[in-house]
């Protein structure tokens, strides 16, 4: 059993395709990872598209270099599934906000520190106060807005609790 899994490894490991893959994957990674950590606005975004564009180069040189079969729609698919799937997962990671960038500059006894500082992006909300006039007691309760008219018994009944409520006489709110 264990020379059997060492000869598949050994099939697999030889051949060229996946010899070339693996090559163009860890170049790819690497190129990735270098751009992703320039200090340069957009550098996700310009690393995802720049290694999807290089990949797809490094598979062809090394495909026709090495008289390798390949499907060229495929490779096309996959490097703009790639991208997609890149820059989707970059914007649910990190959403920053490019226009409010700052750099700031400040200094301690023994080193000078420039900083960039780029700001996630937020939604605003609005501030609701809500106040309530009337009955408390039907707070949190459904009101039913779909009927416009009040009948008069409804208006009348309405009126006394308003009335009551706010101390007043109830013929001021007639």
């Amino acid at each position: 059993m264990k020379y059997q899994v060492f000869g598949i490894l050994w099939t697999v490991f030889n051949l060229a395709l996946m010899l070339v893959m693996g090559i163009v994957f860890s170049a790819v990674i690497i190129l990735v990872a270098v751009i992703k950590s320039f200090s340069i606005d957009h550098s996700r975004t310009i690393a995802v598209v720049t290694g999807s564009v290089v990949e797809a180069v490094l598979v062809v040189m090394s495909h026709v270099m090495m008289n390798l079969t390949f499907s060229m729609a495929g490779l096309v698919a996959g490097c703009v599934a790639a991208v997609a799937i890149g820059l989707l997962l970059s914007f649910f990671v990190l959403s920053v906000d490019y226009s409010r960038t700052e750099r700031v500059q400040f200094e301690d006894d023994d080193y000078y520190y420039y900083v960039k500082a780029v700001p996630k992006k937020t939604v605003a909300v609005r501030e609701v106060t809500v106040k309530h006039f009337g009955n408390t007691a039907s707070m949190g309760k459904r009101i039913d807005h779909s009927r416009s008219v009040l009948s008069p018994e409804e208006e009348e009944n309405s009126r006394k609790v308003i009335a009551k409520e706010l101390d007043i006489d109830e013929d001021l709110l007639k």
